[in-house]
C-alpha cells in the first residue's frame, strides 16, 4: 500500500511540475506573441475622434489618385508594440495610383499609442485600419 501512495504521490507531483512548466512556457511565448483578441484594446492617443482628426490632418490624396479620379477604401495593418510604437505596418488592400503608400505614410507619422493589455500586462496587438479616399 505504501508503495503504491508513494507511486501516486510521484506521478501527480510529476504532473504538478509538468503544469508549471507549461505555464511559465505560455508566459515566455505570452511576451512575444501578436494578439488580435484582447481584454483592453490598444487606443490611440486621445481615442477614435483624435485618430480621425490625425488622419484628415496627415493623410495626403496622391496627385495621380486625383487625377484618375481613384477613390475608395485602403487598408492598412499594422502591430501595436508593448511600448505603444508601430511596426510591421503595410498594405493589406489597395486601391491604386499611390494611395496606399500615402496610406502608409500616414500611419508612420502616428505618435505612440497606448498599448493593448491582457490579464493586466501590456501586449503586442494585431491592428486593421481602413482609410477612406473620396474626393
Amino acid at each position: 500500500m505504501k508503495k503504491v501512495i508513494f507511486f501516486l504521490s510521484f506521478v501527480i507531483s510529476l504532473a504538478l511540475a509538468d503544469n508549471v512548466n507549461a505555464q511559465k512556457d505560455n508566459t515566455d511565448s505570452f511576451d512575444n506573441e501578436i494578439f488580435v483578441v484582447v481584454e483592453q484594446s490598444a487606443q490611440f492617443p486621445g481615442g477614435l475622434d483624435a485618430m480621425s482628426d490625425f488622419i484628415q490632418k496627415n493623410l495626403k490624396y496622391p496627385k495621380k489618385a486625383k487625377k484618375h479620379g481613384t477613390q475608395g477604401m485602403v487598408f492598412v495593418s499594422f502591430v501595436i508594440e508593448k511600448d505603444g510604437r508601430l511596426s510591421n505596418i503595410k498594405v493589406v488592400r489597395d486601391i491604386g495610383d499611390g494611395c496606399g503608400k500615402a496610406a502608409v505614410k500616414t500611419v508612420k507619422k502616428m505618435p505612440k499609442w497606448e498599448p493593448a493589455k491582457l490579464r493586466g500586462k501590456a501586449v503586442r496587438q494585431q491592428f486593421n485600419l481602413p482609410l477612406n479616399f473620396q474626393l
